[in-house]
């Protein structure tokens, strides 16, 4: 069976399992304890001669620590489950099964292909905790897989996030790198202040603003989907044609155990409106920037909750939707499997069970006798009912149009998760007379707004690439009319 990662994102839903809201992302760095800050963690690589190590935890243990993800990783390869299942603590046990190991894995490598190896790996301890992670390289696309053990030596968290992959990094010739100074900046409330980097034009009074607005799961500030960097992309040319740029790490990558601790109360606000409204207020206060010229950008989820901000913010001074769906979700997601498990042209008996179940499960979020009690297992995507209760509530269309600042609606043509024809032509439908909107969709783009070639599908997401330059034209225009100009 071809399992498959039905998101508005590849690689964005919460594959992610950690312990008792314990383990919590440090900006970039992986994993550590919910108690620990940036500036605690000690980080080394895995010869232990390289670094002192804190008292709490021996040369031995490190080294054992790291033998153990090893060996691991490697009975992640080969399926065997149950030796990874012994080493969860209590609370892993809880959260993850054999079941839902097996499908994560298997989600896993259906997109990114094969492991081929283990390329290195680096710890960051603090106390008894000690976080060990391995970049390894798949047929198609690095990761990062990311293992805390507890001072028993129990695995106690167990991550898996894109990585980039080594030497093909590139630079966007849209981007003008000596215009642009980056500062690194932290925003929020406790206990989820965010890290996050804002770059502005150099020698630059005040200037224009904008939040990049993420898609589901935990990304991280660039959204980084295999060897790409979207919003790294994004930020670069707008920066480039005078804008100041905040881009973040998510709640649900930074805090990932406090997320998962409180996961039945999680909604599209709590994952990531309510980030982005504290962005927006932060970047108001900063010196680089005018206040009353602030922008949201959102892709895929960020762009279905970009007009719920827009609301929330009447002051903005405009929103720009990347691929922001038009329908409801459960919808898309539905679609997104059916189109998946037909891309090979043969749907195997496994595949038509996987089929039918979402089926049913699309018909439980739309059921009105949906509860907060009804299981999240019997829901799409595992998420909790309140997830999709609060979605009942929020119709993106009806809040776009009533919305009266200026908004940029832009879609790749051969999106396969947003579609040109059912979420494009909606927004077209329904806004397109709109004095204030403008609509703009592009042939040969994808999901990323990439170049693709051939049929579409998730394997165009792990070649490397950069958001095209018509699209960023696109968006500099739109900010620059919208504010009266920009040099």
């Amino acid at each position: 069976m071809k399992r498959l990662l039905p998101f508005l994102c590849l690689f964005s839903q919460f594959i992610a399992c950690g312990g008792s809201g314990r383990e919590k992302g440090a900006g970039p760095s992986p994993a550590a304890p919910a108690d620990m800050t940036p500036a605690e963690m000690t980080s080394d690589t895995t010869n232990p001669s390289d670094t002192p190590k804190p008292p709490q935890v021996s040369a031995v243990q490190l080294d054992n620590h790291a033998a153990k993800a090893k060996k691991l990783i490697g009975h992640l390869e080969s399926r065997d489950y149950d030796p990874v299942l012994a080493e969860f603590d209590s609370q892993m046990a809880k959260l993850m099964d054999r079941t839902k190991l097996s499908a994560a894995w298997e989600q896993l490598v259906s997109h990114t292909g094969k492991l081929k190896q283990q390329v290195s790996s680096t710890r960051e301890v603090k106390g008894h905790y000690q976080m060990i992670s391995t970049l390894c390289e798949f047929e198609k696309a690095f990761l990062t897989i990311k293992m805390t053990f507890n001072k028993d030596g129990q695995l106690s968290g167990l991550f898996f996030a894109p990585a980039e992959q080594p030497g093909v990094a590139t630079v966007p010739s849209y981007v003008q790198a000596d215009r642009i100074v980056e500062e690194q900046v932290t925003f929020g409330d406790a206990p989820f202040q965010l890290p996050g980097v804002l770059c502005f034009p150099k020698d630059a009074a005040q200037v224009p603003a904008v939040v990049l607005v993420h898609g589901s799961g935990p990304n991280d500030r660039d959204e980084t989907i295999g060897p790409n960097k979207p919003f790294r992309d994004l930020a670069g040319g707008l920066c480039s044609a005078g804008f100041a740029v905040l881009r973040y790490d998510k709640r649900t990558k930074v805090h990932a155990g406090l997320v998962l601790k409180d996961a039945k109360s999680i909604t599209l606000d709590t994952e990531t409106s309510d980030d982005a409204k504290k962005a927006v207020a932060f970047l108001k206060t900063h010196a680089k920037v005018k206040p009353d010229q602030v922008f949201v950008i959102g892709h895929s989820l960020g762009a279905m909750a970009a007009p719920g901000i827009a609301r929330d913010l009447p002051e903005l001074a405009g929103i720009v939707m990347l691929a922001g769906n038009a329908r409801p979700l459960e919808e898309l997601i539905l679609e997104q499997i059916t189109f998946l498990s037909k891309l090979d042209g043969l749907v195997s008996v496994d595949e038509k069970l996987g089929l039918d179940k979402i089926e049913r499960q699309v018909k439980k979020v739309k059921d009105p006798s949906l509860s907060p009690e009804t299981p999240g297992d019997e829901l799409p995507l595992g998420m909790p009912a309140n997830y999709w209760i609060h979605l009942r509530k929020y119709d993106q269309v009806s809040v776009a149009k009533a919305l009266k600042m200026p908004m940029l609606i832009l879609q790749g043509e051969r999106d396969y998760q947003v579609t040109f024809a059912g979420d494009f032509a909606r927004w077209k439908k329904e806004l397109g007379t709109a004095p204030n909107v403008k609509l703009q969709s592009f042939a040969d783009l994808n999901h990323l707004f990439m170049k693709g070639e051939g049929t579409p599908g998730p394997s165009e997401y792990m070649k490397p690439g950069h958001v095209d330059a018509a699209v960023i034209t696109a968006i500099v225009e739109f900010l620059r009319a919208s504010v009266g100009g920009v040099k």
